[in-house]
């Protein structure tokens, strides 16, 4: 038995009403527009019978070259955690009983607050954090290229050299196959961030061109200041 829409709606809801900087880009996805990048809660319906879900901090880009791939998937996702560390598996069906502490646990763990005007030295913190639950050499890839972008978009060069470098050093013990699907080589990957550098204006044109695509647009903006 599929779970009523007006169920999901109200989950949403909740969600909404406890971040009201945030807006449905779809029902189970709150976003808002930050600098380069769409961040937000997503609410992962679980696979098996579609009973329960599980919330989790995202990030996707700007700068892809339409709308549909800058959300062909998430440059990072970090799961929350209840109170006692373990995932959530919040049932639709009784959600009353969860939701509560799963917004408690969020506003807990994730440490930007969605405001209009969002410090840049605050949301650089936040993806360093995310380091601590990138376990995987994919997730380590998707959180240094969320720091990697930012910094481009940011045009801080220091932070640009460091981070690439970084890339670099640690990539180099990263499996080929981690490349192959999007970039071909490691090589070539770490060529388009230094290209990236060199056609910063054609990156930042193509965020502001996405910015004010179908759904994009719909989402409110925050403000980076240092």
């Amino acid at each position: 038995m599929s779970i009523p829409i007006s169920i999901k709606k109200k989950v949403s809801q909740d969600w909404l009403d406890a971040y009201p900087e945030l807006s449905p880009y779809k029902a189970n996805k709150l976003f808002k527009v930050v600098g380069p990048f769409v961040l937000g809660i997503e609410l992962f319906t679980l696979p098996y019978q579609g009973k329960e879900y599980r919330p989790y901090f995202v990030g996707y880009s700007l700068w892809g070259n339409n709308e549909e791939e800058c959300m062909l998937g998430p440059l990072f996702m970090q799961e929350i955690k209840d109170k006692k560390g373990w995932q959530f598996n919040i049932l639709f069906s009784d959600y009353d009983s969860k939701n509560a502490e799963a917004i408690e646990c969020t506003k807990n763990q994730i440490k930007t607050s969605f405001d209009k005007t969002v410090l840049i030295k605050d949301l650089l913190q936040v993806f360093n954090n995310l380091f601590s639950s990138a376990y995987s050499h994919p997730g380590q890839m998707g959180v240094y290229k969320t720091k990697f972008y930012f910094a481009l978009y940011i045009g801080d060069l220091n932070l640009i050299n460091e981070t690439l470098k970084e890339i670099i050093n640690v990539s180099s013990d990263w499996s080929p196959n981690i490349f192959k699907f999007r970039y071909g080589t490691r090589e070539q990957f770490i060529e388009k961030l230094q290209n990236d550098i060199i056609n910063r204006e054609s990156f930042l044109n193509l965020i502001k061109l996405n910015q004010g695509s179908n759904k994009f647009k719909k989402l409110k903006i925050s403000d980076l200041e240092y």
